[in-house]
């Protein structure tokens, strides 16, 4: 916040602005490996994704 302040007024952004974090790598976790899950999520950050069909993406609940 104190790097890139809201001023409440239409302005062009400021690319200037140094990134507050980054990375420097990544490593896959084996798909159905829990333990392996848990370790990573131990360890940093983890992104995830999962594949699905017709019924879970019109799934209303």
């Amino acid at each position: 916040e104190d790097d890139y302040p809201f001023k409440g007024i239409q302005q062009t952004c400021n690319n200037d602005i140094v990134a507050a974090a980054g990375f420097d790598g990544y490593q896959l976790v084996s798909p159905g490996d829990e333990q392996q899950l848990l370790q990573a999520v131990a360890q940093q950050p983890v992104a995830a994704s999962i594949v699905v069909g017709h019924d879970f993406r019109a799934f209303k609940g």
